[in-house]
């Protein structure tokens, strides 16, 4: 199948299938016209590239990750090392996100850990301040005006 195939099946777009293939982790074949061609079983390749993008693995090593899925290292205890390496990261990681997410559970759950908060929410707000109670910024003179302030990257024209 050509790519805009693979990329209806998957529901990936052609641009990130061309970048996959860049980075190895898709080999299609090519045509003597030079088009890519791909079988079926790269529909599950690019499934698992996106599980694993969506885990927030990098591409590289998602690279590696799908060699071995393939069969393509040629060192498979490595690739064993390797994943589990990454699994022991990604537990650490979701302990945590566990750990943040039980913070914010007691916060919620308990009123009186917010009474400073609340007490500060409720002071006046300062005419030198925005609604949220911080500083507002300065304002520049004109004549500092840099081209930056132009919507268009360029310095304002001057007319006489």
């Amino acid at each position: 199948m050509k790519i805009g195939e693979l990329s209806r099946q998957t529901g990936v777009s052609v641009r990130a299938l061309r970048y996959y293939e860049e980075k190895g982790a898709l080999k299609p074949e090519r045509t003597p016209s030079g088009y890519r061609t791909f079988h079926d079983a790269d529909v599950q390749t690019v499934e698992h590239i996106q599980a694993l993008l969506a885990a927030g693995l990098r591409m590289d090593l998602i690279t590696e990750i799908v060699s071995c899925i393939a069969g393509e290292s040629l060192l498979l205890e490595d690739c064993r090392d390797r994943l589990l390496h990454e699994r022991r990261r990604m537990t650490d990681d979701i302990d945590r996100i566990d750990a943040a997410r039980s913070m914010l559970d007691r916060l919620l759950t308990d009123p009186s850990l917010f009474s400073d908060r609340t007490a500060r929410l409720s002071a006046p707000v300062s005419p030198n301040s925005d609604p949220r109670g911080l500083p507002k910024p300065l304002a520049r003179p004109a004549s500092e005006a840099s081209q930056h302030d132009s919507p268009h990257g360029r310095a304002p024209s001057r007319t006489s």
